[in-house]
Formats: C-alpha cells, sequence, structure tokens
C-alpha cells in the first residue's frame, strides 16, 4: 500500500490541548466478517472498550504498537504495520497523556451499541475522566470466535463545563 493511501485512511489530528487519532482497515473489512446476531452483555462491553484502550495507552507509554496491532482484524493487520501505527499515534504519544484512569472509571455510551449488517459490533462513548474525558469510537468485527478491533477512534479532550448539546465526540469515519 503506498504512503499517501495510508495517510488517507489514517486521521490524525490535534486540537488545542484535545487529540484524536483514527485507525480503520478500510471499507471493504467488514465484508468478510460473518454476521453475528447479538450485542454483548454490558461488562462484555466495557471489557472490548477497556482492552482496546489500554492496548492503544500501553503503545503510548513504550512506542511499540505490536500488541494493539495483534489484536486486531486480520484485514487490519495487512494495511497497518505497527510501526503505521506509532506514526499515526505520534502527536497523542507525544503529549506524554496516561489513560489509565479508564480502568477504575465507568464509560458513558453516547449511542446503544449496535451490529451492522455484517456483524460488525460498533461502541461509542467516553470515560468522564479528569483532567480530561477519553473519547472513543471502535468497530469490532467477530473473527475466530472474538471480537478484534477493526476500527479505533481515540479523542482525549479537556473536559468543560457539562452542556448537554455540546458534548465533544469523535467523528465516525465512512466506511
Amino acid at each position: 500500500m503506498n504512503g499517501a493511501r495510508l495517510l488517507g485512511s489514517m486521521v490524525s489530528r490535534l486540537v488545542a490541548v484535545a487529540a484524536a487519532v483514527t485507525v480503520m482497515a478500510g471499507p471493504e473489512a467488514s465484508e468478510a466478517a460473518p454476521p453475528r446476531t447479538s450485542v454483548p452483555s454490558r461488562v462484555g462491553q466495557i471489557m472490548l472498550i477497556r482492552n482496546a484502550l489500554t492496548a492503544v495507552n500501553h503503545g503510548n507509554l513504550t512506542g511499540n504498537y505490536t500488541v494493539l496491532r495483534d489484536l486486531t482484524s486480520p484485514r487490519f493487520r495487512q494495511q497497518h504495520k505497527a510501526s503505521d501505527l506509532a506514526a499515526t499515534f505520534a502527536r497523542i504519544r507525544g503529549l506524554q497523556l496516561d489513560l489509565s484512569p479508564i480502568l477504575v472509571t465507568e464509560p458513558k455510551l453516547t449511542r446503544p451499541p449496535s451490529l451492522d449488517r455484517y456483524g460488525n459490533l460498533t461502541l461509542q462513548g467516553f470515560f468522564p475522566t479528569q483532567p480530561s474525558a477519553v473519547h472513543f469510537l471502535l468497530c469490532f468485527s467477530h473473527v475466530g470466535g472474538g471480537w478484534m478491533i477493526d476500527e479505533l477512534t481515540v479523542a482525549v479532550v479537556p473536559n468543560q463545563p457539562a452542556s448537554p448539546n455540546k458534548t465533544p465526540q469523535p467523528k465516525r469515519p465512512k466506511r
């Protein structure tokens, strides 16, 4: 895959003190997954969210994204090397943000968990951590009896006074 196409499939931005990163397997990734008929339980959802974001955090803390990459769908792994993920997350890593507070904070989902027509699971929400909230949009493919990361967006946004209509959320990339 050439560099321009790779950069086109990954979005990285820094807004003031906020940081956001999106990485996806590509539009054809979900088409290979067989449909799955049930959304995991709330406990299962929390485990998937924390597991994915902990892998991002460990990659950010160490500069080594091989474990994060190993938790992704086969198509995602075909399209992204660990070094690609390191480059994508460089801005957040440079801010030296520790996402560990997500381990002891309950995530708030901003939309109900959903399955698309291919059986891919989408979980979107945030952890109301201090001093910054950790927002996420995670898509998982069901592979070999388990859920594998197929797309991820992570945004760290400074907390502001609560306003029901002004909650910053990561934008979902188009498939």
